[in-house]
């Protein structure tokens, strides 16, 4: 987190602007994202953020690129989505930008592009987070844009497993018009240099061209299920083989259409050749034939996959462009998706610095769980329990004088402290003035599921909020301390748990005291069930001793059995002496 920030104070990454939080809270969302990220690896060394982590240290080097994907990673850990989302459009148009001295540098240009494929896919990939972190039901979760960062992503390194997982957990929430927005923004995408990375080879040559060719095949009676997915491998083979294709990533299903009962094909074909050579002949050749429809069907009727889809090919239209100004205008202009995002880099991010809008919080705040509360005593004195017993668990007591001292659960504002038993819930707000006449000065009101303090005369609230469990007002009390300006609660609680599950105490146990607090830990501090009511004390008492009676039939039992194994064990044992006795008479006997 400090060194995002020292990148921040020098400039070279632009300062959150939509939505900011603590830098407490950026510590833990950190921490969890670390966590996330280490749990993904074999183990902590093996890790990629460990790596990435020593190669900073070692090295002293974290681009914006990457410095812009960690923040990004961080926002979504506090709920911060919208900055989040921001922050990884600019890792994507930084990386970007990063890799565009390459494009002209043939020494260096595969290496570079493989590079830039994975941190492509990388930030890509957290922007598809970035949209889907959040349940469905958050305003600033965006599916649709997820799912299409996701397919980027895949398109760019199609053999990382998370990638592909996590494309297929998110489509499947898709509707069907959600699933044809996708391919629309994809679309959009390829207009600029996603997916066609490859076709900037060597493209600044002058003797070398370009052609797209945009194919449309249509299929009578077909539907989505015969175009299945090695059926599509097998018909970008064909084609790909059919017109001298040197990779198969120059033959791209562009779309599929059902209409009626034809089911309509597009496919996108590039082919770089040098002008005049025998395969830009064929292109235009093949481009061209007034028997295409014919010629398709043969080359599909070949191949096994493609044999059912083959016969059922009705109409077939070819268009063939030359591309390769557009491509050499492109690669000059470097419009990338994003690019807005980083024009004038640091400069203008310095001077826009001053005109930004101040980033608002998130619409939902990250707990801060090591922030929350505290164990005291009724002073306030610390009361960390140093003996917490094993296995999570926590210690119980029926009886009054078996009790250890009270524990309260002290709120981090120091606000107020508070603690439970079975049938009563005791508040201590601290932060009411003392000197204050209390029915002139405060205002407490108490319902079946809210409580609130304030003054009556400047309308300050010292308390107020929604209980986690319902309690009877009629037989709550409250007292003001004017010495020390405490006020304190005593909340009858209702309690209504036990009339379904009366043997079962745990569940008059209020996990926190207010429905927007965090849980307190169940084995904190011991359960007081000593104010038990009468009728459910004996219950507990009479199962007690049933269990008692039971422990002891059971532990006679089993102590009778083992005095009965105890006497078959000798016998069996004198039985065995006997015999050894009398073999050894007979054997004497013999000899003499």
């Amino acid at each position: 987190v400090r060194r995002l920030q020292l990148l921040q104070d020098q400039g070279r990454i632009k300062a959150p602007e939509t939505e900011d939080v603590s830098d407490e809270e950026k510590i833990e969302a950190a921490f969890r994202h670390i966590k996330a990220s280490h749990q993904r690896g074999n183990s902590d060394e093996n890790s990629s953020f460990y790596q990435k982590c020593f190669e900073w240290h070692l090295q002293d080097t974290l681009g914006e690129s990457e410095a812009y994907a960690i923040r990004s990673a961080i926002y979504c850990r506090a709920k911060c989505l919208l900055q989040a989302q921001l922050d990884a459009k600019r890792a994507v148009a930084s990386t970007h930008q990063y890799y565009a001295s390459y494009k002209s540098s043939k020494s260096q240009h595969g290496a570079a592009m493989m590079k830039k494929y994975s941190d492509l896919a990388k930030a890509y990939f957290q922007l598809g987070i970035a949209y889907t972190c959040e349940g469905k039901d958050h305003t600033d979760v965006d599916l649709v844009e997820g799912v299409k960062c996701f397919t980027q992503a895949c398109e760019y390194n199609g053999h990382d497993d998370e990638y592909q997982s996590k494309l297929k957990e998110q489509s499947d929430q898709l509707t069907p018009e959600q699933t044809q927005r996708v391919r629309d923004l994809l679309k959009e995408a390829q207009a600029g240099e996603y997916g066609q990375d490859y076709l900037f080879e060597n493209v600044e040559e002058e003797e070398l061209q370009v052609f797209e060719l945009d194919a449309e095949l249509t299929f009578n009676g077909a539907t989505h299920r015969d175009l299945t997915a090695a059926a599509r491998e097998e018909l970008r083979k064909v084609f790909a083989k059919e017109l001298q294709c040197k990779s198969l990533l120059e033959v791209q299903l562009s779309w599929i259409r059902k209409q009626d009962e034809v089911l309509m094909i597009g496919l996108q074909i590039h082919a770089k050749c040098s002008e005049g050579d025998s395969r830009s002949t064929l292109v235009k050749e093949f481009a061209e034939k007034p028997s295409a429809a014919a010629d398709v069907k043969a080359m599909l009727v070949g191949a096994e996959a493609l044999r059912h889809l083959g016969e059922k090919l009705g109409y077939v239209s070819f268009d063939l462009r030359d591309m390769t100004q557009d491509l050499r205008s492109k690669q000059v202009s470097e419009n990338f998706e994003f690019s807005h995002l980083v024009d004038g880099g640091a400069a203008s991010a310095a001077a826009g610095e001053d005109e930004a809008a101040l980033p608002s919080r998130p619409k939902t705040d990250i707990e801060l769980p090591y922030k929350l509360y505290r164990l005291v005593k009724e002073d306030g004195s610390p009361c960390e329990r140093a003996d917490k017993h094993a296995f999570c668990m926590s210690r119980v007591y029926y009886s009054q004088s078996d009790l250890p001292q009270e524990v309260y659960v002290q709120l981090c504002d120091s606000s107020l402290r508070w603690r439970q038993s079975s049938d009563e819930v005791k508040i201590i707000l601290l932060q009411v003035p003392p000197g204050l006449k209390a029915s002139r000065d405060l205002v407490v009101e108490v319902l079946p599921d809210f409580l609130s303090c304030s003054h009556r005369n400047s309308g300050k609230v010292y308390f107020e909020g929604q209980l986690c469990r319902g309690v009877i007002p009629e037989q709550c009390l409250w007292e003001y301390e004017g010495d020390s300006g405490h006020v304190t609660f005593y909340l009858k609680k209702m309690n209504l748990e036990l009339l379904s599950k009366s043997h079962q105490h745990a569940e008059m146990w209020w996990p926190k005291l207010c429905a927007h607090h965090s849980e307190i830990q169940w084995d904190d501090y011991e359960k007081d069930y000593s104010d038990l009511p009468s009728e459910i004390m004996k219950q507990h008492a009479n199962r007690e001793e049933q269990s008692k009676l039971l422990n002891d039939l059971e532990y006679k039992e089993r102590m009778k059995k083992e005095q009965l194994q105890e006497c078959d064990d000798l016998r069996k044992r004198l039985r065995q002496e006997r015999l050894a006795q009398m073999r050894v008479g007979i054997v004497e006997a013999i000899r003499s």
